[in-house]
């Protein structure tokens, strides 16, 4: 079970830095032959973010389950 919360509170601090797109931003820039103003860095980026907000929320339809 402990498992599961450090996962859960992992996947929870990427969501937040993904969040801070100034942030991401700032890290992609400094990274040579990256351009984060590229269509497919900025499709990467919002597919990695769609998907930590899925996982969040099905961690939270689990927690509201466990309840029950």
């Amino acid at each position: 079970m402990q498992e599961d919360t450090k996962g859960s509170s992992s996947q929870l601090k990427v969501s937040k830095v993904l969040e801070d797109q100034s942030f991401v931003s700032s890290v992609l820039s400094s990274l040579p032959g990256v351009d984060p103003n590229d269509p497919s860095v900025k499709d990467l980026l919002s597919s990695l973010q769609q998907q930590s907000e899925s996982e969040q929320s099905k961690d939270q339809d689990k927690s509201s389950n466990d309840d029950k």
